[in-house]
């Protein structure tokens, strides 16, 4: 007999995603806040992003699924801001960069990190589709480490391994 994915699914309820907003000007953090949390995202924002020094993802933990900085703040850039966060171990693996100016080191820096780049204005939906691909890639990350903690196979590798044995 066979153990179907939805069976061997442990009993873990997902939240929303967790997103993380970066930027001084407050009418794109108001309206970023309002467009994510229609979808029914969890939606922070700071005006710099030095509330995230103290990110418990350095100690293993995952504060957010996606994380958007504008470029361009008082205290901190927001491409120091990121390269700092991977230096100390931060879990997020998607990360975004807003700006209404980009000079070609800052665009070959970001694309050096994985970055996602979004110059100002930009495409809400082209943003909004991102976020959400982010979101949907952390949740299976998440799934797939509480089935390797249980010791059990994760219900996609499970599907397609089956559909590998039937070949």
């Amino acid at each position: 007999m066979h153990t179907s994915p939805e069976e061997m699914t442990p009993n873990v309820e997902i939240t929303s995603s967790r997103i993380l907003i970066f930027d001084d000007d407050l009418g794109v953090r108001r309206s970023l806040r309002r467009i994510l949390e229609k979808s029914g995202h969890q939606v922070f924002t700071f005006p710099s992003p030095m509330p995230c020094s103290h990110c418990p993802s350095a100690a293993g933990e995952r504060c957010a699924d996606v994380i958007l900085s504008d470029l361009s703040m008082p205290e901190m850039r927001g491409i120091d801001f990121i390269e700092n966060q991977r230096r100390v171990g931060c879990k997020i693996d998607c990360f975004g960069l807003m700006s209404g100016y980009w000079e070609d080191r800052d665009l070959n820096r970001a694309k050096e990190l994985g970055v996602r780049i979004f110059s100002k204005p930009f495409d809400i939906y082209e943003l909004y589709r991102w976020v959400n691909e982010g979101a949907r890639r952390s949740k299976r990350v998440l799934v797939d480490h509480i089935f390797q903690s249980a010791g059990m196979q994760s219900p996609e590798t499970f599907s397609r391994d089956r559909r590998m044995r039937r070949c």
